[in-house]
């Protein structure tokens, strides 16, 4: 299965994670896929909520 990297962040604002890879090995495999972000890594202390004034968390989904 693949990997998707690791990324450190040390201001606010927001990260992509390009998962394409990892998604396309899965679907070769016939796998289902689970994604969960880790926030107790460094530089990751804060993670929003749909709630919070700025940085809201955005799942942007497209296909080429």
């Amino acid at each position: 299965m693949g990997s998707i990297p690791i990324y450190t962040q040390t201001a606010s604002g927001y990260v992509d994670f390009d998962v394409t890879s990892y998604l396309q090995t899965a679907k070769q495999s016939g796998n289902t896929v689970t994604i969960a972000l880790n926030a107790n890594c460094a530089g990751w202390q804060d993670v929003f909520s749909r709630k919070n004034a700025t940085n809201q968390p955005q799942l942007i989904v497209s296909s080429h």
